[in-house]
Order: C-alpha cells, then structure tokens, then sequence
C-alpha cells in the first residue's frame, strides 16, 4: 500500500500546489491523472488481500444459507470490477 499512498500524496500536491504556485496547467493535469490512477490501484490491493489472507471457511450444510454465501465470491468480485471500473471511467470525468 506504500505505493497508491505515495501517488495519491503526490498528485494532491500537484493539484493543489501547481494553480497556486501559477505552474502550467499540465500540472494539475498530471496529478487529477494519478490521483485518478492510484483510487482503483488502491482498492485492488486492497480486494486481493482481503480474499488472500481471509480464506472460506467450508460449511456445515451444503445446501444452507452459508454454502450460498460460500459460493458468492465469484459474484461479489465481478460486481467490484464493474463498479470499479465505472467509477475510474465515468464518475472520475466528471471533475
């Protein structure tokens, strides 16, 4: 995690140090850009994490509410890509 939080330190400082300073624009370009890159990173290393260190625990009933929430994680993982990327493509643009 070090490296989204020395990126996302960076692009802070160039977002708001470079218009205040007077540099040229491409500054405050350059930091919303890995301030825009370092979010999504972060949240990735965060995901495989969580479902490397935290493995299932197998359940009793096959057939009970555990084993379905057993067998969600494909699903949840898909939905955190999706929402992932539509958040970086789509909601990120919009500042």
């Amino acid at each position: 995690m070090w490296a989204p939080a020395v990126v996302i330190v960076g692009g802070l400082l160039m977002v708001g140090l470079g218009p205040y300073y007077e540099a040229h624009w491409i500054i405050f370009v350059l930091g919303l850009g890995l301030l825009n890159l370092a979010g999504p990173f972060a949240t990735a290393i965060v995901l495989n994490y969580a479902f490397d260190c935290y493995h299932p625990v197998e359940p009793n009933n096959k057939y009970g509410a555990q084993a379905i929430t057993h067998q969600a994680a494909p699903y949840l993982l898909s939905a955190l890509i999706i929402s992932m990327s539509m958040a970086f493509g789509y909601v990120s643009r919009g500042c």
